[in-house]
């Protein structure tokens, strides 16, 4: 398995891998039809095994605390 950073050409098994891990969750009708872009810094990976997409995490790094998630009074992702 290959941990890398996401690319374009990533985004249609993106895509898959991110509908099949919402299937069975209570975000299952949160669809996507290409893959979000962030406005702020972010760690977007995916795991590929045998040229497919396995896995995958996207996270939006907040400049300001509070902006994105509740943290406290720290930045969070």
């Amino acid at each position: 398995m290959i941990i890398r950073e996401y690319t374009p050409q990533d985004e249609l098994g993106w895509l898959r891998c991110r509908v099949l891990s919402f299937l069975d969750s209570s975000y299952y009708n949160d669809v996507l039809t290409h893959r979000e872009c962030y406005e702020n810094d972010s760690v977007c990976l995916v795991a590929e095994e045998n040229e497919k997409i396995i896995g995958l995490i996207d996270a939006e790094i907040e400049k300001d605390p509070g902006i994105l998630c509740s943290a406290g009074n720290q930045a969070g992702l």
